[in-house]
Parts: C-alpha cells; sequence; structure tokens
C-alpha cells in the first residue's frame, strides 16, 4: 500500500494501541463512578472537600475521554526506506536505512530477554519503546529491513592487523 506522499510502502510493525484502549476502558469507569460516588457525597453531606474531589475527578474523566478521542497511538511503522516511530503530540522519529548499522535487543545477543530495540545510525543510538510486538520480532524484521546484524559492521577500516608507524 502506498502512503499518502507516494513515498512507497507502508507498513505497521507494532503499536500501543491496544494497550491504551484496555487501560482506558478500565479506568474510565472507575473514575466514572469515583466522580458519581464523590458527587453525591459533595450533594448531601454539603461538604467543600467532597464538592472539589469530584470535580477534580471529572476533569480527570474528561481529560481520559479527550485524550482517547484526539490522540493517536504510538506506532513503529517502515514507510519506504525510512523506520518512523509516531507518538503523540510530538513529530514523528525518522530513521533511514541507509544511516542504520546495527539492530540488536537491550541485552545484546539475547533478542527474546530485551525489552526494548535499540537501532544504531552512523552518528546515534535509538531506543524504541515497549510496543505490542515482541522485541525479537521486531529485531528480525527491522534486520531484515535494513540489511545489517545484531554488531556495526565497520565502516572504511583498512583490511589486517594495525601496523605501526615507521620512526
Amino acid at each position: 500500500m502506498a502512503d499518502a506522499d507516494g513515498a512507497g510502502d507502508v507498513e505497521t510493525l507494532a503499536t500501543n494501541g491496544p494497550q491504551l484502549r484496555r487501560q482506558r476502558n478500565l479506568f474510565l469507569p472507575v473514575y466514572g463512578a469515583m466522580a458519581v460516588v464523590y458527587g453525591a457525597a459533595a450533594v448531601l453531606d454539603h461538604d467543600a472537600f467532597m464538592t472539589v474531589a469530584a470535580g477534580l475527578i471529572g476533569l480527570g474523566v474528561a481529560f481520559i475521554l479527550l485524550a482517547a478521542h484526539y490522540l493517536e497511538p504510538a506506532s513503529i511503522t517502515l514507510v519506504g526506506t525510512t523506520l518512523e516511530y509516531r507518538r503523540p503530540l510530538r513529530s514523528p522519529l525518522r530513521v533511514e536505512r541507509a544511516d542504520v548499522v546495527a539492530v540488536r535487543g537491550s541485552i545484546p545477543f539475547h533478542p527474546s530477554w530485551s525489552d526494548r530495540v535499540v537501532v544504531e545510525t552512523t552518528n546515534r543510538t535509538v531506543t524504541l519503546p515497549r510496543s505490542s510486538a515482541s522485541p525479537a520480532t521486531l529485531i528480525g524484521r527491522l534486520q531484515e529491513w535494513a540489511g545489517v546484524g545484531e554488531t556495526p559492521v565497520a565502516v572504511n577500516q583498512p583490511d589486517g592487523p594495525p601496523t605501526e608507524a615507521a620512526p
């Protein structure tokens, strides 16, 4: 599938959308019930503290609903030759395929033990956050996409053992 700019194929590797939906489905009824209880207590007892507490909890529920409606979940996406980490309220973090020198887990040489994916480029190291996909799956897919392994490949290094300079 081509993206809107025509830059190439778009493949979403991971997202935290299901986790966010699960959290919202858990917290909204709890906070909603708390707001009703505090509101009822404020009305019945004529208590100023309960009125303020009910108002604050109501604002929290409104914030959760607003965030659920307007914020997109974070995602790790391949767009043509670019790896994008799309985050809510922030510009996407982009890594070009040509810049990638290694992809590994947070625990080197043990992708199944790792909890995060580390992408090393020629000028920086990018650590991708936890997501819906397992790090081992992401590491394998990103290594295949970039054509690299777990350890950086030496760039512009002469072949053979190091030599000492003549006096």
